[in-house]
């Protein structure tokens, strides 16, 4: 079928599509058409010509000839890989007799094959399931091939000089140019009679499939059969170009010549050398004149394989020419040294290539050369933690493989002292090249440890893979200072555990206070508050206490009447160092009125009882929730008894002196989570919950999760994201700093592995710090709009 029969099947099948709402019945049709129209408004073919690595966008009209409101979807069926199209809107309502314009956006993508011709595919609209119109839409690929072909000295042209019975090899390099992936043929077009010549692979053409600009080196070997000069002439030609009948070919011409000299005889005194780095080695070069004329020769080398050239030194001595006369021999010394780490097991060539004063190729020599495995494993543990006795802290560890080699083995404490406890979860750890891994190990100190500076020695015990596994070893040292602290206690000497007393009547209520630390505590203030369901108010009894020494014990005696709808009484100790708090729960009782020849004597009485009867009416389970010494099994009960609270006015919420308090506190330190404001401000798990709910609710605070914690602020605080402070900091830092870096540069900066770097740039993006773009062939880094 040809071009113009294929531009006429679109308007064929506009015309039966056009016809299809006659053909309906009852409630009418909904019908797709072209909007785009030509001299006197007669719809077009929507038939587009496309370049590939662009867009296109065609018009469609959408009439609702249906006798009801329709919700129609718009969609592209029948594209072929490569290409895609975006309607805009995909999906609208339309109502009885109402007409919509729809825009299909086409994007030929570079994966679109260059085998692809004039394509038609269809733009459906669909209600539900249900197609309710279709209307095909055509478009022409056009594919543009472009590409360069040149030889390793970046010309079209070059020549090449060598002996008979001698194999050269010649590189050359094809970029893609195109905006598509194209299939590039190399083929041998002439070639003189006395040469063999072929692809490495032993074959007189190759097919490179390269990626828009993708670049690829083939090399052309050369077998010099005979004496002569000659010229050889390779053709590039694009397959797309050909598809498209616009042939694109470049030629190639190479020069060689092959020359009768009887080659230099070459003796070295070690033909293999395994290298370590920073470790120069000699090998001695012996060459001898098998002509009848002198010759004057100099050295050159190059590198072949997979060791870095960068990271190996190669020089010769001498390093000018030398005059060898008829049978003798020259001596040159050769030092290779490994400068930069390579992996185990990498190798390489040393050429060695003799020539003559005028260019001529000599002779020529190699040197085998392979990396020795050497395995080495950098250990970095942070700042040592700080505990006190009863405390726990964080020792963070990372594993960075900086050796030549990929390691595997089990890290975990080899030696801990008396008194602590390391929890370092042991399990098989496997570093490639390059790679690293974080490791979190917790401490916990003794009740009773010695303050002091203690070691715990971590060991890595494994093996590092070359041919087979061989053991290695590596330790660390960890410092983990003990510090002495106050340690205070409070609570109340009464022991029945609870308060009876009627309503009125003063009381004595005895409190201790203990220090069962390790230092002297700074000087104290004991305060009371009495409780109730909709208050908690500050009894005039604070009471200034000297420090306490490490064991020492002390009781005060404090004279109340408690209020009428008091629930409880809590006492909170607090100094510089630390707090502590403990409740006593209280009953009031209201003395009734007896009648004549009564006795007084029945009202505490009856009051046992009644206290008696609503001890037992709360249950076993609440009284075990409410005395529980886990925050978890508090913070719930006293939540639960929230709603039980008096409703407060606005005027009301901040007149309480503990909730200004904990407001105002939560303005100065934004970010303090639950724990540490209970600990901060010596309150305890229902009164704290009881008014951080109060304040949430009435919107003066908000709180966030975060991880295990839940945060408080103020209303209206901008809450900043977490930047991290590790090496992943100063990745961020660089990115916000240099905005479009990429990540290799970020690795040659920071001198940090590219794994190392892919990984952080990976956890930097999930947590929307950084943005990643891909611009041409490079993908740059920047900071999001939420990090920076």
């Amino acid at each position: 079928m040809n071009r113009k029969s294929l531009y006429l099947c679109p308007l064929v099948a506009l015309l039966i599509f056009s016809l299809l709402p006659s053909m309906g019945a009852g409630e009418g049709t909904f019908s797709l058409v072209s909007a785009e129209t030509g001299s006197g408004g007669v719809p077009l073919p929507l038939n587009h010509t496309v370049e590939v690595g662009s867009s296109t966008l065609y018009r469609a009209r959408v009439i609702n000839g249906l006798n009801r409101s329709v919700t129609a979807t718009f969609v592209a069926a029948g594209l072929p890989e490569g290409a895609t199209a975006v309607m805009t809107p995909s999906q609208a309502t339309l109502g009885e007799g109402e007409e919509l314009t729809v825009e299909i956006l086409l994007t030929l993508t570079e994966s679109l094959s260059y085998e692809t011709g004039v394509t038609t595919f269809e733009i459906r609209a669909l209600e539900g399931e249900e197609v309710l119109s279709v209307l095909p839409v055509t478009f022409v690929p056009i594919f543009q091939a472009n590409f360069t072909a040149r030889w390793d000295n970046m010309e079209e042209r070059t020549e090449v000089t060598g002996f008979t019975d001698q194999r050269l090899f010649v590189s050359l390099e094809v970029k893609n140019l195109a905006t598509f992936r194209d299939d590039i043929v190399l083929d041998l077009v002439s070639a003189p009679s006395w040469a063999d010549i072929t692809f490495s692979d032993g074959e007189d053409s190759v097919i490179l499939t390269l990626s828009p600009g993708e670049v690829r080196s083939v090399s052309l070997l050369l077998d010099l059969k005979e004496e002569g000069e000659g010229e050889v002439i390779l053709r590039a030609t694009s397959m797309a170009s050909l598809y498209q009948r616009e042939k694109l070919s470049v030629n190639l011409f190479l020069e060689i010549k092959a020359m009768g000299e009887i080659p230099l005889q070459t003796k070295l005194s070690q033909e293999e050398v395994w290298l370590e780095e920073n470790i120069p080695v000699e090998i001695s070069v012996e060459v001898r004149n098998p002509n009848p004329h002198p010759l004057s020769v100099y050295l050159t080398t190059t590198l072949e394989g997979d060791i870095e050239e960068s990271y190996l030194e190669v020089s010769a001595s001498p390093g000018e020419a030398v005059e060898v006369g008829p049978g003798e021999v020259a001596v040159w010394t050769l030092s290779v040294e490994l400068t930069g780490s390579q992996s185990s097991g990498s190798w390489g060539i040393v050429k060695l290539r003799f020539w003559s004063q005028e260019g001529s190729l000599l002779g020529e020599g190699e040197l085998k050369l392979y990396v020795n495995p050497t395995p080495h494993l950098s250990i970095n543990t942070g700042p040592p933690p700080v505990l006190s006795p009863s405390g726990r802290g964080v020792i963070n560890i990372t594993l960075t493989n900086t050796g030549n080699c990929p390691l595997m083995g089990f890290f975990y404490a080899d030696h801990v002292p008396a008194g602590l406890t390391v929890i370092l979860p042991v399990r098989l750890l496997e570093l490639p090249l390059d790679n690293w891994v974080s490791l979190r190990a917790e401490v916990i100190a003794a009740e009773n440890i010695t303050p002091g500076e203690l070691q715990v020695t971590f060991l890595f015990n494994g093996y590092f893979r070359d041919s087979e596994l061989l053991p290695f070893t590596e330790n660390v040292t960890v410092k983990v200072n003990v510090v002495g602290e106050p340690r205070l206690h409070v609570g109340f000497a009464s022991g029945r555990g609870y308060l009876l007393v009627n309503q009125s009547e003063v009381c004595s209520v005895e409190v201790f206070v203990t220090n069962s630390g390790t230092l002297t505590s700074s000087p104290c203030t004991l305060e009371l508050y009495e409780v109730s369901r909709s208050f908690s108010r500050q009894l005039d009894t604070t009471e200034y206490l000297p420090p306490l020494s490490p064991g020492e014990n002390r009781t005060y005696t404090f004279h109340i009447t408690p209020s009428p709808s008091t629930v409880r009484i809590e006492v909170v100790v607090r100094s510089e160092e630390c707090s502590a708090s403990a409740d006593l729960p209280v009953t009031i009782y209201t003395k009734p009125t007896l009648p004549k020849g009564s006795s007084a004597q029945g009202g505490i009485s009856t009051g046992i009882a009644v206290g008696a009867a609503a001890a037992s009416a709360m249950g076993g389970a609440a009284l075990a929730m409410l005395f529980s010494r886990n925050e978890g099994v508090q913070l719930a009960f006293h939540k639960a008894l929230i709603p039980l609270y008096s409703k407060l006015s606005p005027d009301e919420i901040l007149n309480n002196k503990i909730r200004r308090e904990i407001y105002q506190y939560i303005k100065s330190h934004p970010g303090e989570h639950f724990r540490s404001i209970l600990l901060n401000l010596g309150l305890t798990n229902g009164t704290l919950a009881y008014h951080l709910y109060t304040l949430e609710k009435e919107e003066l605070i908000k709180s966030r999760k975060d991880g295990l914690y839940r945060r408080f602020y103020p209303t209206g605080y901008k809450v900043e994201p977490v930047i991290p402070t590790n090496g992943m900091g100063q990745i961020y830092r660089l990115i916000v700093s240099e905005p479009g870096i990429t990540q290799k540069e970020v690795s040659e900066r920071l001198g940090i592995p590219s794994s190392s770097v892919n990984y952080s740039v990976k956890k930097l993006r999930r947590q929307g710090l950084i943005e990643i773009r891909r611009e041409g062939r490079y993908t740059r880094l920047y900071p999001s709009h939420k990090g920076g």
